[in-house]
């Protein structure tokens, strides 16, 4: 988020937990102003805004003025039976053409219990490919120190993919890079 702030881009996130969004703000040194906008509490700092509550609770107002989404821990945060809601969701709330980032993890589920969840390629395109067309930028092995988490809780393998979707354009097709 850092990041894209300092291209002087207006960024908003949103959040569950109130634990994290202050955790975020302290360790970037932001002092965050709150509000509330039933359903959600406001944190904003230096064009930085988190929503945090229940994403499913999102309107499109809320994302009215969304250009760009990247989804970088949400869906693999979510068990499979919300993941089909949550993508229905994007793609209803979201303005027309709004493209995305989506980062998803792939490893054998059996080896370790979510989250992050494994997300296989043939489920985003099912999930997605009626309303973006979808195109693979990246995908590697997660090794060294960013997978030694993951070993501690049983995973042998873990594979980090990156999707490019673009808004709502109609058909969609997958093609790996």
């Amino acid at each position: 988020m850092l990041w894209l702030r300092s291209r002087n881009l207006r960024v908003m996130g949103v959040e569950l937990s109130e634990i994290a969004v202050s955790a975020f703000f302290a360790e970037n040194g932001l002092q965050a102003e709150t509000r509330e906008d039933d359903p959600f509490k406001v944190y904003k700092a230096d064009g930085i805004e988190i929503l945090c509550g229940d994403f499913f609770k999102l309107a499109s107002e809320h994302l009215s003025l969304a250009s760009f989404v990247y989804d970088r821990a949400s869906l693999v945060a979510l068990p499979p039976a919300m993941r089909k809601k949550y993508a229905e969701q994007m793609t209803e709330k979201l303005p027309k053409n709004v493209g995305m980032a989506l980062l998803t993890f792939e490893y054998e589920q059996g080896e370790m219990e979510g989250p992050p969840f494994s997300v296989p390629e043939k489920e985003v395109v099912s999930l997605y490919s009626g309303s973006y067309k979808i195109e693979k930028l990246h995908e590697c092995e997660v090794t060294g120190a960013e997978m030694e988490p993951f070993r501690k809780r049983g995973l042998k393998s873990l594979r980090e993919k990156v999707y490019k979707l673009e808004g709502q354009a109609g058909k969609a097709v997958c093609q790996p890079r």
